[in-house]
């Protein structure tokens, strides 16, 4: 046993640190202090001229040398680097301090035995009950000043107390301050081989065999200053680091891991116990592991006591029986016990709750992980359950599952990791419905009931939260939440919650009064304002789009938000669905309007946990679109009522000067057009006369195409009121944004041009006048692509989401077929030539030879 490990076994009393000089191993290098400052590079006032980190790694354990020396740039600098504070586990750890030095005006003067040096427990998530055996050492440093160089070394002997001879290293090798030179050294002896691995960047070392150690030295200069990026997913190397392990693979980690949790997995009087309550419960394995689980979840509390062996190694099952509490490590042991004396396959299992996407691109290392889950196997199927959550409930089918990405198996049999099914949308789901009642008036009180359901994930963090917090604070949480947007809200009943544990499904009402409905805007506009809250979380535009690394995303979440508002009068509302489609997330807005009830759908799907970099400028355009679109506003104006939403100046004139030349045309050209009926083919007798038989389809599409007409009229006039018309340059898709109201507009002075000739052809075709089945092909062709391409333009106004829809090129095809069939028909049908024979003036009827029978004049 070492001095360190004897210390460290015996003398819980002993000094934190010590001073004393640099290891014999160690390569000192000389810092050059007058390196030039890079101009314009400078974060937090300090340039670092050295960062040297060297380890010696040996037989049981290593030691770790530190040395920097770093360029006060300002007086700020000054002020943050006075103070210094470095970590050390006096359980398994000896910290060392060399030097703390100062160079000013050519001169170095020592600063260690001035400083003054405070050692405390580092108990920073005392909250979470984590408790570990870290010390913090700080130093104060007097007498810091602008352009000072401040230089400090020091090292750490560590001996794990879980894998004494075994050696992993990660260390980050760019930084948010320039640094003038970098190295990094490894040494270890020729049979104990270590790997590397750069992630982030690429980095070679010189590799040379010196002292009887091979050595890996890794050397950098003028690195720049890297600038952090904000919303980077956990996995993400934002920072490059290298990572060393001497473990040749993870069947190498798996069965050392195993040998250790073996020995602490006997079980005692208590945990037998345990086990023969739970082979009395009746049912299939899967009722015995939700047993099981929730009495491990449920009835021991979660405190992790992470001192030297504790840091890796759980306690045995009968020591967190008997405290009643441990950390994940502790509880995945007791399940895994439990489980398996009742013939049940389950096996404890190791992930990392950050990284764990890429582990399978790291270095084996038992360091590589941070949790400890169970994988249990029931028959087939497998299934992944953390025992540190907390009142979670569900059948086996319906419990939401752990998911790390990968996990590492803890078993001899063990080769590789294990891929762990990754969670659907529904994980995370959540169901509101607002209505607000606002009948009695328009400055009358009104009423507000949320109902909503919470499945998955977020019925389990519901369930927690409701056993954490008694009902008044909940209520009052509520309340004042729900007043940031409507501020006369009061409470009108309790707060109702409805659990259903089988279906993993939360479901709770509440109900509140507003003093008033409306909201007074100014002395003439009264003004109702819709939030879909539960969205806005997932509508974040204030990430930098300018960025080097794939944005991270919420995920799981499945979320839909439907608000109903009983109106007291008749509104006039834009319905319709607005819609986002990205490979990142769905989102989607129906508004509705029926009896005076307006309905609105928010729904929003995330699809993945992060964007990959080259599609993040379409995501953050495609979040934008869903922002703009999330609200709806209702307004008042007590001289001109709701309907105060005036058409804009632009599409008005379009509108008046289509109407005022569709009439011109109607009058001078198309009601006056006046031809010769066309003669019946010379031996054809008794040609059917009248609008019967097949010519009853094309009188059908005549009154249809009208019908028609109007509807394109009436919604293309939704966006040409003055609220929705200012918008359309944002909320229309980027790629019509620019002329969205010139189309718009167009659109409108076609339409009205149409529209009297229109009516005309209708009431000449019925009339049976000559001039009709000319005039009904002008009408086919014409609304039929006045149709085409006011769809086109609306649907890139506001999309429509409708994954069954046909391509367009179908519809494409479908309309042209009717043309020809139709226009062919016209052109040549006897019956045709036979019933259209009045003329406009005189009016006359010319009889068709050798029709069935005279037609009489009019």
């Amino acid at each position: 046993m070492s001095a360190l490990e004897a210390g460290a076994a015996g003398d819980s009393g002993a000094a934190v640190h010590r001073a004393g000089a640099a290891p014999a191993w160690v390569d000192v290098m000389t810092p050059d202090y007058a390196a030039p400052v890079p101009p314009g590079d400078v974060v937090d006032s300090v340039h670092f001229l050295l960062v040297d980190r060297q380890i010696d790694v040996r037989a049981r354990g290593d030691e770790r040398y530190q040395h920097y020396a770093v360029r006060l740039i300002s007086e700020t600098g000054a002020e943050d680097r006075s103070q210094l504070t470095l970590y050390v586990d006096p359980s398994f750890q000896r910290l060392t301090l060399h030097w703390v030095r100062v160079f000013r005006d050519g001169q170095l003067s020592d600063r260690l035995a001035s400083a003054r040096i405070t050692a405390l427990p580092v108990e920073t998530d005392l909250q979470s009950r984590v408790y570990s055996g870290e010390q913090s050492v700080n130093l104060l440093i007097a007498d810091l000043r602008a352009g000072d160089v401040l230089e400090y070394a020091y090292s750490t002997e560590s001996v794990s107390p879980s894998f004494p001879e075994h050696f992993s290293a990660l260390l980050d090798y760019s930084w948010s301050e320039p640094v003038y030179r970098q190295r990094i050294r490894v040494r270890h002896l020729p049979d104990d081989p270590v790997q590397y691995k750069a992630h982030g960047g690429s980095a070679e070392p010189v590799v040379r065999t010196r002292n009887g150690h091979r050595e890996l030295e890794f050397t950098w200069h003028d690195l720049p200053a890297l600038r952090g990026e904000s919303d980077v997913p956990d996995w993400y190397p934002m920072w490059a680091f290298l990572e060393f392990s001497d473990m040749a693979d993870w069947q190498t980690v798996a069965a050392r891991t195993h040998a250790l949790y073996e020995r602490q997995s006997r079980p005692g009087a208590l945990t037998k116990a345990r086990i023969e309550k739970l082979r009395a419960v009746e049912g299939t394995d899967a009722e015995r592991v939700l047993a099981a689980l929730r009495m491990v979840q449920d009835e021991i509390r979660y405190a992790s006591i992470s001192i030297g062996p504790g840091s890796f190694i759980p306690n045995p099952p009968d020591l967190v029986l008997e405290r009643n509490f441990g950390d994940c490590k502790d509880k995945s042991l007791l399940l895994v016990s439990l489980l398996r004396a009742n013939g049940i396959d389950a096996k404890l299992a190791l992930v990392d709750s950050r990284r764990g996407n890429t582990l399978p691109d790291l270095l084996p290392t038992p360091r590589a992980f941070d949790h400890a889950i169970v994988r249990v196997g029931l028959g087939p199927r497998v299934i992944w359950v953390d025992p540190t959550m907390r009142l979670q409930r569900g059948t086996v089918e319906k419990l939401t599952q752990a998911d790390f990405g990968h996990a590492l198996v803890v078993d001899p049999r063990t080769e590789s990791l294990e891929a762990m099914p990754k969670s659907r949308p529904e994980a995370w789901g959540r169901d509101v419905k607002m209505i607000f009642d606002l009948k009695a008036g328009l400055e009358k009180p009104a009423t507000l009931e949320i109902r909503s359901r919470f499945s998955g994930r977020a019925a389990d963090w519901l369930r927690s939260d409701i056993a954490n917090r008694n009902r008044s604070d909940r209520e009052k949480d509520y309340l004042n939440y729900y007043a940031g947007y409507y501020p006369s809200i009061q409470v009108s009943a309790p707060f109702a919650v409805e659990d259903d544990p089988l279906e993993n499904v939360i479901e709770t009402v509440e109900r509140y009064k507003l003093a008033r409905g409306f909201e007074t805007r100014d002395d003439d506009v009264l003004v109702f304002e819709i939030y879909p809250d539960e969205l806005y979380g997932y509508a974040d535009t204030t990430t930098t789009p300018i960025r080097t690394a794939p944005l991270a995303q919420a995920y799981p979440a499945k979320v839909a938000q439907s608000i109903e508002v009983r109106l007291p009068e008749a509104w006039p509302v834009k319905t319709g669905t607005f819609a986002v489609n990205n490979p990142a997330f769905r989102y989607s807005a129906t508004t509705r309007y029926r009896k005076e009830v307006l309905s609105i759908d928010y729904r929003f799907e995330s699809l993945t946990d992060f964007v990959p970099l080259e599609r993040v400028p379409k995501y953050l355009a495609d979040i934008k679109r869903m922002s703009d679109d999330l609200g709806y506003e209702l307004t008042y104006d007590r001289q001109f009522g709701s309907a105060r939403s005036d058409l804009a100046a632009y599409p008005l004139l379009a509108s008046m000067l289509g109407l005022l030349a569709g009439i011109w045309i109607a009058v001078r050209f198309t009601l006056r057009y006046d031809p010769p009926p066309r003669p019946v083919t010379p031996g054809v007798v008794g040609a059917p006369v009248g609008i019967a038989g097949w010519l009853v389809i094309p009188a059908l599409n005549v009154i249809l195409l009208t019908g028609l007409t109007c509807v394109n009229l009436y919604m293309l006039l939704t966006y040409a009121s003055e609220d929705v018309w200012q918008e359309l340059p944002a909320t229309a898709a980027a790629s019509i944004a620019g002329w969205a109201q010139h189309g718009v507009a167009a659109m409108l002075l076609a339409g009205f041009l149409l529209i009297p000739s229109v009516l005309v052809i209708a009431v000449n075709f019925f009339r049976k006048r000559s001039s009709a089945p000319l005039l009904a092909i002008w009408l086919f062709w014409g609304i039929v692509a006045y149709t085409a391409i006011a769809g086109l333009l609306t649907n890139r106004l506001m999309p429509v989401e409708d994954e069954g829809a046909l391509p367009a090129w179908v519809d494409f095809i479908r309309d042209l077929v009717f043309l020809l069939i139709w226009t062919r028909y016209l052109r040549v049908s006897e019956h045709v030539r036979a019933t259209f024979v009045r003329r406009r003036s005189p009016e006359i009827v010319v009889a068709a030879p050798g029709a069935a029978e005279a037609v009489r004049a009019v």
